[in-house]
């Protein structure tokens, strides 16, 4: 720390003086970081520009999957018999299918005698050997017990083992389920001294002492007998997965269920809807940023922001592409039922003549297309084909959805690519938001640079203060001296 004597005897505020002029001299500086922040707030906007822009393409990438677009849904007459849920949308056909549940499929079970405060120490031998049978292929396994281990312990190691058997104890009694329940799936206990002291084995036949064994899913759809190794029926209904969970107390009086597999317009205008919102509120974003107007002396960053990207090129030419990726027209061969949006029912706002380029929905008309042809409002938003047969697949070649996404994707990658010998970012607004960070970062050098030789400026004005100071000070004693001297002189 510096100790410095201010105006000690010309009797100037040496402190508020060097200030003064080191106020002047930090203008310049001022200017630096004026112009620095105006690069951050730009840096900000972009950024505000790219998670609007990814959130459309979430919105969008949700458009790609058939499931979004073409949503069906599954109900069910009595959800403790059974329940459904689609799984492949293309392959569903809507229809109505009663189901009548004789038995469901049951697990095998096997279990041991009641062995109150056993250990395994009291068996011959302390191995257990399964045979254990998964949809007809069998695999044989062993568990070596410890002689200190108990039925838990025992359960716990056939459990840690993954063998496909669950373990437990019920009643002081060693428990065996399979994993899976069917015919095919079984377990067989070898003849050892621990299987047979546990009361698995039957020591006189060599065999399983008690069990239960497995049985099939039981059943009619539609009058159709169906038999199945699981209580989940998958793609027997097509493109859907059917869950059993209640069957008839005998396969004379089964239990009746009635599912219902219809399309899902609800969901479906609700997932076109909120795309439509997400692309409405991205055209507002980048309308506003194009056409606000500068502040004058703004005295906040949201006003420091405004008119920064106004006429922005790379901004304007964003939105300009994203317009003609939503109305131009999809070429397919033959041609689609449905080849633009305003064919079912999303059309450019007239509310502002256009300009904004901002959609609106005709309900109505909507329902009645996906209602209709499904099929075609898939396409519409999803095709993907060399429909000239050139090899490429063009915009026009490409569905609503994909060809935004390439769109997008030119926007706001964030991979890189080599431009003549050079590795710059994929996406323009990365581009963008990587030359705007050099040019924040070369104000940084220039700043602290700036402030390197502010600093020497304060410290040569101090000097030359201090300088001004000893010199009064000399002839302060100077004119003292001499003053002695007169006086002496006089007397």
């Amino acid at each position: 720390m510096t100790f410095r004597v201010s105006g000690l005897y010309s009797g100037l505020d040496t402190d508020q003086i060097v200030a003064q002029l080191m106020a002047i001299e930090r203008r310049p500086l001022q200017l630096l970081e004026q112009r620095q922040r105006t690069y951050e707030l730009r840096k900000e906007l972009w950024n505000e520009i790219s998670s609007s822009l990814s959130a459309l393409k979430d919105a969008i990438t949700k458009l790609k999957t058939p499931e979004t677009v073409l949503p069906y849904k599954v109900t069910t007459s009595d959800a403790a018999v059974a329940t459904g849920a689609v799984t492949a949308v293309t392959r569903i056909v809507p229809g109505t299918y009663t189901l009548k549940i004789g038995q469901l499929a049951t697990a095998h079970r096997v279990w041991g005698d009641q062995k109150t405060g056993w250990t395994a120490g009291q068996a011959p031998d302390l191995t257990l050997t399964f045979d254990i049978t998964v949809d007809g292929v069998t695999t044989t396994a062993t568990i070596t017990a410890e002689a200190t281990d108990t039925l838990q312990d025992i359960a716990r190691r056939i459990n840690a083992a993954n063998l496909g058997i669950h373990a437990t104890v019920i009643d002081n009694r060693l428990y065996l389920e399979h994993d899976r329940t069917g015919t095919g799936n079984t377990i067989a206990v070898h003849d050892t001294g621990l299987a047979r002291d546990l009361g698995l084995v039957d020591p006189a036949t060599g065999q399983v002492k008690y069990q239960r064994l497995p049985q099939d899913a039981i059943l009619y759809i539609n009058d159709l007998p169906v038999t199945s190794q699981s209580n989940t029926l998958k793609d027997v209904i097509s493109g859907l997965e059917v869950t059993l969970l209640k069957a008839g107390t005998d396969p004379s009086s089964p239990a009746t269920v009635t599912l219902i597999v219809a399309q899902d317009l609800d969901a479906a205008v609700a997932n076109i809807k909120a795309w439509v919102e997400k692309y409405n509120a991205t055209l507002d974003l980048i309308t506003t940023r194009l056409q606000e107007q500068t502040v004058q002396n703004p005295t906040t960053d949201a006003e420091r922001k405004k008119g920064l990207l106004r006429g922005d090129f790379l901004l304007s030419s964003l939105k300009s592409r994203l317009r003609q990726a939503v109305s131009n027209p999809v070429i397919a061969n033959p041609p689609l039922a449905y080849d633009r949006l305003s064919a079912i029912g999303i059309t450019t706002s007239g509310a502002d003549r256009g300009l904004s380029g901002k959609l609106e929905i005709d309900e109505t008309k909507l329902r009645n297309a996906l209602a209709t042809n499904p099929e075609a409002v898939l396409a519409l938003f999803n095709q993907e084909a060399d429909v000239d047969g050139d090899g490429t697949v063009t915009a026009g070649e490409q569905g609503i959805a994909v060809r935004l996404l390439r769109e997008l994707e030119a926007y706001i990658a964030s991979g890189t690519r080599t431009v003549g010998g050079t590795t710059v970012r994929a996406g323009l607004i990365p581009a963008r938001l990587d030359e705007l960070q050099r040019v924040i970062d070369d104000y940084d050098r220039r700043i602290e640079a700036f402030e390197r030789v502010l600093d020497q400026r304060e410290q040569a004005l101090y000097r030359q203060f201090t300088a001004m100071e000893m010199a009064l000070s000399s002839l302060q004693n100077q004119a003292t001296y001499l003053a002695q001297q007169l006086i002496s002189w006089m007397q």
